[in-house]
């Protein structure tokens, strides 16, 4: 670290070899120093750090903002690893976090290393080491509407009010697609990449419909729909999902409608059992073409119903829209971590991955998501709604109250 016009500067690694490159065609210690902006002592450092900097440099990929010499505690099991990754990444592979540390174990496992952990730490320093940075593959926003929410948000208070729900009544249900066999949409690329191109693999796609209640305490056995009647691998294959099938694996009136009757209201009437509460509940639903209307999708004694929400509004504000579906996804697809880390091809790996495994992953998937972080899903509906209320309630006390109430 060094002083150039009273601020400190420190050169990357790449421009301490530039820095022997010009003295190795001849430029001058001082000629050096003053273009470089340094003192004539760093560029006599770096002379005598030649082998080390022209090692370190090797082992990245152009240019990097790195500027210590520190090496890696494993380079064997390092450098194999980003062989694998830059090998991958030549097939247009996507690659996430999880699958490198997870590729890092296996590596360190036949090469006898113990005591290896993949930790964040050690992960930074890897990508730190090798120029590994992280790129979007594709992504695109939906068109929303806020203006709509306020007035959904009051008409919703209403309903909650006059049906008194509490929030282990109030459910939301949304569906979205899964390529069961596809890997992460975002991917580590080396610095010679400067875009992140995708491996094309057999798109099979499935319909997963997930669904809680407000306070996460009620998270129910999602709903997956495919093409395939009776798939093969079902065979003797406890399923611990629920599934049903289409022509193109899409939801229809006839499956949502058949699963609220069937599945939703049975389950929703029995948690509420358990908890000694009235057997009454709401449904939240976005606009879908696929879902009924909501004189289709109420119990014969009304006590069970839906209400939906505006068009353009779900990005913003839909429970299972601000997370949950959004976690299961990347939780699902680190699951296939280990097919992808594995000794073989990488595309082979994928095509033997069968709907069975699939299902079985994508349970696993589900099941991380806590109670804590779906009812935080629900702070845009409920929660917010609640502390709107309750700042309206103290404005409205008299003065006294409201100084007695603010000192206890």
């Amino acid at each position: 670290m060094v002083k150039v016009c009273g601020k400190s500067r420190c050169l990357s690694l790449h421009e301490k070899a530039e820095v022997l490159e010009d003295i190795n065609k001849g430029l001058y210690v001082t000629l050096s120093a003053k273009k470089y902006g340094i003192a004539k002592s760093t560029v006599c450092s770096i002379k005598n750090k030649i082998i080390q900097i022209l090692e370190r440099v090797g082992n990245t990929f152009r240019l990097t903002k790195k500027c210590t010499l520190k090496k890696a505690e494993m380079p064997e099991m390092e450098m194999q690893l980003y062989r694998w990754f830059l090998a991958q990444r030549e097939r247009n592979m996507p690659i996430s976090g999880e699958m490198i540390k997870q590729k890092a174990l296996n590596l360190c496992a036949s090469l006898n290393i113990s005591e290896f952990k993949a930790s964040n730490g050690w992960f930074q320093r890897f990508k730190e080491r090798y120029g590994v940075r992280f790129l979007e593959i594709t992504g695109e926003k939906l068109p929303s509407q806020p203006e709509l929410i306020a007035p959904f948000k009051e008409r919703l208070k209403r309903v909650i009010q006059e049906h008194e729900f509490n929030e282990h009544q109030i459910y939301n249900a949304d569906e979205t697609g899964l390529y069961w066999r596809l890997l992460p949409d975002k991917t580590y690329v080396s610095l010679a990449e400067k875009s992140a191109s995708g491996l094309k693999i057999s798109k099979q796609r499935i319909t997963f419909l997930g669904y809680s209640n407000a306070s996460g305490s009620h998270k129910i056995k999602p709903l997956v729909i495919g093409k395939a009647k009776n798939p093969r691998c079902f065979k003797n294959f406890n399923n611990p999902l629920v599934y049903r099938n289409s022509r193109n694996a899409w939801m229809t009136c006839n499956i949502f409608k058949n699963w609220f009757f069937q599945q939703f209201v049975p389950e929703v009437r029995n948690f509420l059992r358990t908890q000694n509460l009235p057997e009454k509940a709401l449904l939240l639903l976005d606009n879908a073409p696929s879902h009924p209307s909501a004189e289709e999708l109420k119990t014969s004694d009304g006590h069970i119903f839906v209400m939906f929400m505006p068009s353009n509004v779900t990005p913003l504000i839909q429970p299972m829209d601000q997370n949950v579906l959004r976690l299961t996804k990347p939780y699902y697809r680190n699951l296939l971590s280990s097919i992808i880390t594995g000794d073989e091809p990488v595309g082979f790996a994928l095509n033997k991955l069968t709907l069975s495994e699939a299902m079985m992953n994508l349970a696993a998937a589900w099941n991380k998501l806590s109670p804590q972080v779906i009812k935080k899903c629900w702070n845009k509906i409920i929660t917010e709604t609640e502390n709107d209320q309750n700042r309206l309630d103290e404005e409205n006390l008299p003065i006294n109250q409201f100084c007695r109430k603010s000192s206890l």
